[in-house]
């Protein structure tokens, strides 16, 4: 008996990717974070991140490599979070 020459579609013969693992966001105040790294930890894109540098967040540059402590980035949150609620009080 011929084989048969039939071609299955590719989206029956491709394997799904298995879904991504988002990173848990937790931030400790006591650890030191790469910039990709917390990028990714926090689901930020490179704009997000950009303006988050823009909005205050403190990068430490060693070597080619960036740096950001934990604190720092809880720090960076607070203040975020004090600005919106000042602004929401204002608006009222």
């Amino acid at each position: 008996m011929p084989k048969s020459t039939t071609r299955r579609p590719d989206y029956v013969t491709a394997r799904a990717k298995p879904p991504r693992r988002p990173t848990p966001a937790v931030i400790r105040a006591n650890a030191v974070y790469s910039w990709a790294a917390l990028r990714r930890r926090l689901g930020w894109a490179e704009h997000s991140g950009r303006q988050a540098r823009v909005a205050g967040l403190r990068l430490i540059t060693f070597g080619r490599q960036k740096y950001c402590l934990g604190e720092d980035v809880l720090s960076f949150f607070r203040k975020l979070a004090d600005r919106q609620q000042a602004a929401e009080h204002r608006d009222q």
